[in-house]
């Protein structure tokens, strides 16, 4: 298991994860519940992190069937919020003379 980020309480990594949930990022649910499951909360919050576990299993089988980032909704309010500030970052490491980063 992975590092754990205790630093984040076990409420407030829910709330991200069903975020990231209704974004549909798979990949990234995944590993959140690894480290939610290593949380030293994990247990007051064991039956929400069920929940998502269920919804995870459901989601690879999903994907396994209808391609990779099928559930992605790319108009989802934070992932247009994510996909402009990569944009800026791009920008910025264009035009302040840095590295360009790939898309």
């Amino acid at each position: 298991m992975g590092r754990v980020n205790c630093q984040m309480g076990i409420d407030e990594m829910m709330r991200d994860i069903a975020t990231i949930r209704e974004i549909g990022l798979v990949d990234a649910i995944g590993r959140l519940i690894e480290e939610a499951r290593g949380h030293p909360d994990a247990e007051r919050a064991a039956g929400e992190i069920a929940d998502h576990e269920v919804w995870f299993k459901w989601a690879t089988e999903h994907e396994r069937t209808h391609g990779r980032d099928s559930l992605l909704d790319t108009q989802h309010p934070i992932y247009l919020e994510a996909e402009e500030m990569a944009r800026s970052v791009r920008y910025v490491g264009i035009a302040g003379g840095g590295y360009p980063i790939a898309d």
